[in-house]
């Protein structure tokens, strides 16, 4: 038997396995906070820098049997390089939380994994170079074959052909945006229902894709706060859109927009309906959740009142997420940028208090540190240890993001360290 030796089926206790479409963005470049690491158990993917720009680079590509992203995992380090499903894959996630499990019951695949960062040290000590990029703390790859057990199976309904993609220019959607795959024929169906909605503006009556919550399998909470589930992302069916007036807002809060409003939301939505190709019902594609948020962030300050800001600002955290699942690093920081100004505005606009600002400003300090501003991101983290309404979830959170930052950017004179 050889000494990398790996046995998916005691993997299977201590991690799930998961299918990514082609195109899935598995790790980022630049993100300083995701330290997950993932065995590819079938099809390949591939490893970029500058992935989704004019100067994007292939560096390598791996395949079953392979790791990728062990060196952020075990170094604590920040991620140099994005990983790119190439193909449909099926892979294991190992995170911080059951990688110990991982050194207890693979032993022999560690040591392979380690051997192979090893022997491309020595290689690069001896050639006076840099260590290949396939193994930088980042994005690393190591080949701990052979894999003993046939990859699991992922239940999933038979996959739709990927919709063509859809580019348009309108002033609705901002500068830079472009062409996107959400690889919603990879969604599990069977997760999804119709739900008929009637709009509180024109008391027309419509259908819209709804997630079934009741059956929702959560797989894990990121140190970001989003939530990962079975199977299905529930944030691509999170905004209803009226096909009739085109009122659109978050899926939960859409029945209680302002019915006086509808002339204003008429006359802000009909220059969009002639150039903007949105689909609706079973028909949605990626182009429409992409800009029914944008949608949803032009209705909500003339349909609701305070709670507009906290409407805003979750939709442009949505939009930060969904521009890094779909790998646009530029998109993903200004969406960010934006997520950030609009909780600024929850603060100080809307009546918060208690947990739930404890919640914003977490959120308040994740963007910061996503956008480079520790100092900042540390007040906030602080603020949430402060705040004894915060769950005790919320502020070993905090307190977990804290220790990150301090590896990151030890907190300079005058900072605060407790």
């Amino acid at each position: 038997m050889p000494d990398n030796f790996m046995n998916v089926h005691e993997l299977l206790s201590i991690s799930t396995a998961k299918k990514f479409a082609s195109g899935s963005v598995l790790i980022k470049e630049d993100d300083k906070i995701a330290k997950d690491m993932y065995i590819i158990l079938k099809g390949s993917v591939g490893v970029f820098k500058n992935y989704g720009t004019k100067e994007q680079v292939q560096l390598a590509t791996v395949g079953a049997g392979d790791t990728v992203g062990e060196m952020s995992l075990f170094l604590n380090e920040g991620r140099t390089a994005s990983v790119i499903a190439t193909e449909e894959i099926v892979a294991l996630q190992l995170s911080p939380g059951n990688v110990f499990e991982f050194f207890k019951t693979q032993p022999k695949a560690v040591l392979g994994m380690f051997k192979l960062v090893c022997s491309r040290l020595q290689k690069a000590n001896a050639s006076h170079t840099q260590p290949a990029p396939a193994a930088s703390p980042i994005a690393s790859a190591a080949k701990i074959l052979p894999v003993q057990g046939t990859p699991p199976a992922v239940a999933s309904p038979p996959a739709k052909a990927a919709a063509p993609l859809v580019q348009v220019s309108s002033p609705l959607l901002p500068e830079g945006h472009g062409a996107y795959d959400l690889h919603l024929e990879e969604q599990d169906k069977s997760l999804l229902y119709l739900r008929e909605i009637t709009c509180p503006m024109c008391e027309k009556t419509f259908k819209a894709l709804a997630t079934r919550t009741t059956k929702l399998v959560k797989e894990k909470d990121d140190l970001d706060l989003r939530s990962y589930f079975k199977g299905i992302e529930p944030m691509y069916y999170s905004i209803a859109v009226c096909p009739h007036c085109w009122f659109s807002a978050p899926a939960a809060l859409f029945a209680k927009g302002n019915g006086n409003k509808y002339k204003e939301v008429q006359e802000l939505m009909v220059p969009y309906k002639s150039e903007l190709p949105m689909k609706f019902g079973e028909e949605l594609d990626s182009f429409s959740v992409f800009a029914s948020h944008y949608m949803g962030i032009a209705c909500a300050p003339i349909a609701y009142r305070k709670e507009h800001y906290g409407i805003v600002a979750s939709l442009w955290l949505n939009l930060s997420r969904m521009y890094g699942d779909c790998g646009d690093a530029k998109m993903t920081d200004f969406a960010s940028q934006k997520a950030l100004e609009s909780y600024q505005d929850v603060f100080t606009k809307a009546d918060i208090s208690g947990d739930q600002a404890g919640r914003v400003s977490f959120i308040l300090g994740d963007l910061f540190a996503k956008l480079g501003d520790y100092a900042q991101s540390r007040k906030y983290f602080y603020d949430v240890k402060r705040n004894r309404d915060c769950g005790g979830l919320l502020r070993n959170f905090a307190d977990i993001r804290l220790d990150d930052l301090k590896k990151i950017a030890p907190p300079g004179e005058g900072e605060a360290e407790a």
